[in-house]
C-alpha cells in the first residue's frame, strides 16, 4: 500500500512539474527587443540596427538626418522617436520593404529615387504617419512617393495611413503591376493628404503620371478619408488633352472609394480598363469639387461606375449635358451612375476629422491560450489522481 501511495505521489509531482514548464514557456520566450538609433544611442545608422534586429523587434530612430537607403528584409517595426529624416541621397529608395509584415512609422522621407518607400511584392505591411516628398524620376519609371510595383507578385492587405505625400516626380502612391496574372487585393489607403505630384523634374520616361493614387490590376481595395488635390495640367500627348487626376483606376475592379475630399485636380477619379473584363467600382460619399475636367470619368462602356451619393460642389448635382444639364457641380462623363447625389457636403469626408478607430493587429492565439490550457490540464491531472486514490482506498477498506 505504501508503494502504491508513493507511486501516486510521484505521478502527481511529475505531472505538476511538466505542467509548470508548459505554463512557463510562453513567459520565458524572449520579448521583442527595442533597438535605438541616433546620437548617443547603441546604433549610429538605421541599417545596422535593422541588420541586428530579429522578427517582431522595433528599431526606434531618434532625431537627426540619416543619409541612407534602408533595406528591411524581416518583419520588424521601423519607428520614429521624434521626426527623423531619411535622405535617400538621390541613390535608391529611402526605404525598401523586402519582407511581409513591416511597419514604417513617423519619418520624413526625402530625396530618394524610385520612391520614398518601395516594395516589389509584399503583404501585410503598414506605412503610417510619414511625410514623403521630393522623390526623383531617376533613372526612369521612378520618382513615386510610395511604390508597390511588381509583375511577378502581388500586394495584399497593406495599410497606408496618415501620411503627407507631395512634390514627387510621378505618382503619390502606386499599387499593382502591368499584368492580370497578379491582382493586388485588400489594401487600405486611408487618411492621407496627397498633393502636387507628377512634377517630372527629371523627364527620364515614361511620363509624369500626375496622379495622387494609381491602382493598376488591383481589385477589392479601399481608398477612404484622404484629401487629394493639385494634380492638373499634364498633357501626355501634347495638345489640350489633360490626363492628370487625383485617383486613377487602371484595369482595376470592385474598389471602394469612400469619404474622400477630391478637389482642384483635372479629374477627381478616372477609370480605364483597356485589357480586363468589364467590372465596376464604387465611388460614394465623397466631396468632389473644383476639378477642372471631370469629377468622375470612365473610358469604358457598361457596366456603369457607381458614383451615387457624392457631393459635387453644388446642391444641383454634377453637370451632365443630357442627364443633368442644370447641374452646377463638377462634370461627370457617360456611363456614370450619379443619381441620387448629396445636396450638402459628405459628413464623413475631409476636411472634417476622419472617424476615430484603429486597425486590427494579429495576435498569436496559441500563446494567448497556452497558460489557460496548461492550468486546466493541471486541474484535470489533480482531479484524476484524487479519484484514483479515493477508489484505491475504498477497495482496500
Amino acid at each position: 500500500m505504501q508503494y502504491e501511495r508513493n507511486l501516486v505521489l510521484t505521478f502527481l509531482f511529475v505531472s505538476f512539474l511538466t505542467t509548470s514548464v508548459i505554463i512557463a514557456i510562453p513567459n520565458v520566450r524572449a520579448s521583442p527587443a527595442e533597438l535605438h538609433v541616433g546620437p548617443g544611442q547603441t546604433y549610429s545608422t538605421i541599417q545596422a540596427a535593422v541588420d541586428d534586429a530579429s522578427p517582431s523587434d522595433t528599431v526606434l530612430v531618434h532625431h537627426g538626418t540619416y543619409i541612407e537607403n534602408v533595406n528591411i528584409d524581416k518583419s520588424i517595426t521601423l519607428k520614429a522617436a521624434s521626426r527623423p529624416v531619411i535622405d535617400g541621397n538621390q541613390n535608391e529608395p529611402c526605404v525598401t520593404i523586402a519582407a511581409d509584415g513591416v511597419t514604417v512609422d513617423g519619418f520624413e522621407l526625402v530625396n530618394g529615387t524610385t520612391a520614398g518607400v518601395a516594395s516589389w511584392g509584399t503583404d501585410n505591411s503598414v506605412i503610417s504617419n510619414n511625410v514623403i516628398h521630393d522623390h526623383l524620376n531617376i533613372p526612369g519609371y521612378a520618382g513615386t512617393g510610395i511604390m508597390f510595383w511588381s509583375d511577378s507578385d502581388d500586394f495584399d492587405n497593406n495599410i497606408i495611413s496618415g501620411n503627407e505625400i507631395y512634390n514627387n516626380d510621378r505618382q503619390g502612391i502606386y499599387i499593382g503591376g502591368t499584368t492580370s496574372s497578379y491582382i493586388s487585393e485588400g489594401n487600405t489607403i486611408s487618411g492621407n493628404t496627397i498633393y502636387n505630384n507628377g512634377l517630372y523634374t527629371y523627364p527620364n520616361g515614361p511620363d509624369a503620371s500626375a496622379y495622387g493614387i494609381q491602382l493598376s490590376f488591383a481589385d477589392d481595395n479601399t481608398i477612404e478619408y484622404n484629401e487629394i488635390y493639385g494634380h492638373d495640367d499634364w498633357f501626355p500627348y501634347g495638345g489640350t488633352f489633360d490626363f492628370a487626376q487625383s485617383i486613377y483606376l487602371y484595369d482595376s475592379n470592385n474598389n471602394h472609394i469612400e469619404c474622400n475630399y477630391l478637389h482642384d485636380n483635372n479629374y477627381g477619379v478616372g477609370v480605364w480598363r483597356p485589357s480586363r473584363a468589364a467590372g465596376t467600382n464604387h465611388i460614394n460619399c465623397n466631396n468632389i469639387e473644383g476639378n477642372t475636367g471631370h469629377g468622375v470619368i470612365t473610358y469604358d462602356g457598361p457596366p456603369n461606375v457607381d458614383a451615387c451619393s457624392n457631393w459635387w460642389g453644388e446642391a444641383s448635382g454634377p453637370y451632365h449635358p443630357t442627364l443633368n444639364p442644370s447641374g452646377l457641380g463638377d462634370t461627370v462623363g457617360d456611363n456614370i451612375d450619379f443619381d441620387p447625389w448629396l445636396t450638402d457636403r459628405s459628413p464623413c469626408a475631409p476636411p472634417y476629422p476622419p472617424p476615430v478607430g484603429g486597425f486590427w493587429v494579429p495576435i498569436n492565439k496559441t500563446e494567448l491560450l497556452a497558460s489557460w490550457i496548461a492550468f486546466a490540464s493541471l486541474i484535470m491531472v489533480v482531479a484524476i489522481s484524487l479519484v484514483y486514490v479515493t477508489r484505491r482506498k475504498k477497495q482496500q477498506d
